[in-house]
């Protein structure tokens, strides 16, 4: 409990907040009166759930997109023929670069 408290962070002290911004749970977001009212939050049921919150998974943009039904499709070329023969002239034009 106490050892907890005691390797908090240092706040600049703030009149506009609780305590004067020196008691601040991070997990949170909160600012306490004292360090017990502090000690007694992270006893409390709010703050346990808060913990099983950011232990899980978060989602990111892909896996939201992915779950709305937007996928990205890799399409086969419209002209395979036309894309075989720029790539062979970009090799053609590589191994010329290189003998000069």
């Amino acid at each position: 409990g106490v050892s907890e408290v005691s390797k908090a962070r240092v706040f600049k002290f703030d009149d506009d907040l609780p305590g004067g911004g020196q008691f601040y749970c991070v997990e949170t977001g909160k600012h306490f009166i004292s360090a017990d009212a502090l000690t007694k939050h992270k006893k409390s049921r709010m703050y346990r759930r808060r913990l099983q919150e950011l232990k899980e998974e978060q989602y990111t943009q892909g896996v939201s997109d992915l779950a709305s039904g937007k996928s990205k499709e890799v399409l086969p070329p419209a002209h395979p023929e036309l894309a075989a023969k720029k790539n062979r002239r970009g090799a053609a034009d590589e191994s010329t670069m290189d003998q000069s």
